[in-house]
Parts: C-alpha cells; structure tokens; sequence
C-alpha cells in the first residue's frame, strides 16, 4: 500500500527530479529529521507471561487527558 498522493503527475516528477539531484548531493551537507509521538492511551491492554504467571504491570491511564508526547530530532555528520 503507498499513499494516494504519489499517483499524481506533479508528485511523481517531484520524485523523479529528487532522484535525479541525489547523486550530486554533498553528503556533509545532509541533515535527517524524525519527528515521534507517544500517549497513554496507546498503552497496551493485554500482556504476556510464562504459562501458568500472571501478568502483572501498570500504566497511566488517559484520565485528565494528558497531552501527548512529540519529540522531533535532527542528526547530521
């Protein structure tokens, strides 16, 4: 599956002219950023354990809403 967005004409030869500018690129130059995010709501609600344990933890719950955490970092050489 891929996002419909790369179907169209202006998306594809925005691609095509990235690939074609990769190779004369300064690689010292390069900067890479991810941006994440978590919540307590997306705790899990089952665990495992050995056969025969109980599985026993805990978590925050979503009570009060907190807001979730975004994190965004860079890296380069």
């Amino acid at each position: 599956m891929h996002a419909s967005e790369q179907e169209r004409e202006d998306v594809q030869a925005a691609r095509r002219a990235w690939s074609e500018a990769q190779p004369g690129m300064d690689l010292e130059k390069l900067v890479f950023i991810d941006e994440t995010w978590t919540s307590t709501s997306m705790t899990r609600r089952y665990g495992r354990s050995p056969r025969g344990q109980r599985c026993i933890a805990s978590a925050r719950t979503a009570i009060g809403k907190p807001p979730p955490l975004w994190l965004a970092c860079a890296t380069s050489n």
